[in-house]
Formats: C-alpha cells, sequence, structure tokens
C-alpha cells in the first residue's frame, strides 16, 4: 500500500509548520508563491507570468492533482508548508525521484519570500530527514542545487549534506541547460550526526 494514498497521507508537522497534502483550496497561495520570480529563481518552473506556463486555476489544480498522483504511486510527494498559527500555506517541500528498489530520493523546496530568513526551512528540513529515513525507508537523501544559491547550499551543509561534486550542463531550465551541484546525506551520517546531537543536548 501506498505510504501517501488517499487518507493514508501523514501530517508531518514541526513547531510551527504542518506539513500536509496539497488540495485545491491551495491555488490562490500557490499561484503568489509561484508568481513571485524571488521564490522561483532557482526552480525548474515557469513563473506565473506573460509567458507563463501556467495561466489559470484550472491549470495549478491539474498541477496539484498530478503531483498528488505521482504520491499514490509511491514516485515523488510534493506537500504543502502550513503555518499553524494562521493556516497560511507558505511553500512547499518533499521527495522527487523516489526510487523504492535503490531507497533513494531527491529533496525539493521552495518558501515564500515574505518568510525567509526565519528559520522555517530548517524546521522543515529537520522533519523531512527524520520522515525520508524513517518512515520511507531511504538510505539516500540527495538535493541538486545551482552553484550561485548560497542559502539554499547553507542550509544543506547544516544539516549534513556532503557536495559530491559538480553536474555539468545537467538539467535545462528556463530555456538553458544548467550546471548543478549534487548533495547528499546518507542514513547512517544521518543517525551519527543526530546521536551527537541528542549526546550534546544532554550535557
Amino acid at each position: 500500500m501506498s505510504l501517501f494514498a488517499g487518507s493514508s497521507f501523514p501530517i508531518i508537522e514541526t513547531k510551527r509548520i504542518k506539513l500536509r497534502k496539497l488540495n485545491n483550496n491551495d491555488v490562490e497561495a500557490l499561484i503568489r508563491i509561484w508568481s513571485d520570480e524571488r521564490v522561483t529563481k532557482y526552480l525548474n518552473i515557469t513563473t506565473f507570468s506573460n509567458e507563463s506556463t501556467f495561466t489559470d486555476e484550472d491549470q495549478v489544480k491539474e498541477m496539484i492533482e498530478w503531483m498528488n498522483q505521482l504520491a499514490d504511486r509511491d514516485d515523488a510527494v510534493r506537500l504543502g508548508l502550513e503555518l499553524k498559527e494562521t493556516g497560511e500555506l507558505i511553500g512547499t517541500c518533499g521527495f522527487n525521484e523516489w526510487s523504492k528498489s535503490n531507497a533513494r530520493a531527491s529533496i525539493g523546496y521552495e518558501l515564500s519570500a515574505k518568510h525567509w530568513r526565519k528559520g522555517f526551512m530548517s524546521e522543515v528540513i529537520e522533519v523531512l530527514l527524520h520522515f525520508g529515513f524513517h518512515q520511507m525507508g531511504l538510505n539516500r537523501i540527495e538535493a541538486t542545487v545551482e552553484p550561485d544559491n548560497i542559502p539554499s547550499i547553507q542550509l544543506l551543509k547544516k544539516f549534513g549534506f556532503l557536495n559530491e561534486g559538480l553536474l555539468r550542463g545537467y538539467e535545462y531550465s528556463k530555456g538553458r541547460f544548467i550546471d548543478l551541484y549534487m548533495f547528499a546525506i546518507l542514513k547512517n551520517n544521518y543517525l551519527k550526526m543526530m546521536a551527537k546531537k541528542e549526546e550534546e543536548e544532554s550535557k
């Protein structure tokens, strides 16, 4: 049975954020987030502008349905980031390219610009890693990042991701081929990191 199918879709929580299934009530918030070029600068997604791939609410609904279908098949999963205090959707995150046979997946995320530098993504990455390694049975979690996306690189390093090298011309995005760094963390390294953290906090 799929981990994310139908009513079994898990709700993951941090202190301030609920990670939950996207639905059609999120359309307006997603358009607002994805139309901000600051947010989509490093995403392989066309912004909601004059030449947008997504030009109306129906297309966004189709995108939500497609992402949820991927989750039903355990191919990938995209979760909405909802502020507990207000119920506002402030971004999305999830696992792409989930390979069960190789116990591997790639994480991705974006956050509304007005909520940057508030520590939200640190909360999100922490629970994503725990969920990925303990509930999804992953051995390796990857993240591909453009070399000049310094905030994302710093975030990944904070949680023990290692830069495994530059993938030249790896992805076609916004009309050009781009280079990407491959970052990754393995389960055994994650467990050692968490054990060390718990030891330090207990002192």
